[in-house]
């Protein structure tokens, strides 16, 4: 059902389009591509929600590019893109790309929401997990520790997002 509703909205969006360019003499309107950007956002978090990564990643993608173009690299918008697109990209088993998009999330994260912002650990937690994937623990180790620091001052050791981190980091037997 959710489906259906987002891709109404992108096709209403296209039907919109058209026939403005239709009432414009033929000529191409604008439409605000961020709004068209968020519907597809949400049509690929629907796709990564039902593990299907390879519908996700090229909408995902394309929300990346509108958000840069129109908003700028350093934008916030376009640092939460990056790491969603990471996260699909770790989870198709592409850690090294994954690794490209957590560093440049965390570099704008740390930018707008400061050093130890919740979301700088979601940031650091993905990146750890890339790094493990890739088999570097040293530097896996870094970013999960970094990232447990930072939730410890927010949360208590009970939480389930800290506790995702120390089982991570348990050692293995």
């Amino acid at each position: 059902e959710a489906e259906r509703i987002l891709r109404q909205e992108l096709d209403a969006a296209e039907k919109r389009r058209r026939e403005e360019a239709e009432g414009n003499g033929g000529q191409r309107v604008a439409e605000d591509p961020l709004e068209l950007a968020n519907t597809m956002e949400k049509l690929g978090m629907l796709y990564r929600a039902w593990e299907k990564d390879t519908a996700a990643v090229p909408l995902l993608e394309e929300v990346l590019r509108i958000r840069r173009q129109h908003l700028g690299r350093d934008h916030l918008s376009v640092a939460r893109t990056q790491e969603q697109l990471g996260v699909l990209f770790y989870n198709q088993g592409k850690a090294n790309a994954a690794l490209v998009l957590f560093d440049e999330a965390l570099r704008i994260t740390r930018m707008h929401q400061g050093p130890e912002h919740m979301d700088v650990a979601d940031v650091l937690y993905n990146s750890g997990r890339a790094y493990i994937s890739l088999g570097n623990r040293m530097d896996a180790c870094r970013v999960l520790f970094e990232a447990l620091m930072i939730l410890l001052k927010h949360v208590g050791w009970e939480h389930p997002s800290v506790q995702k981190i120390v089982k991570v980091l348990r050692p293995r037997s």
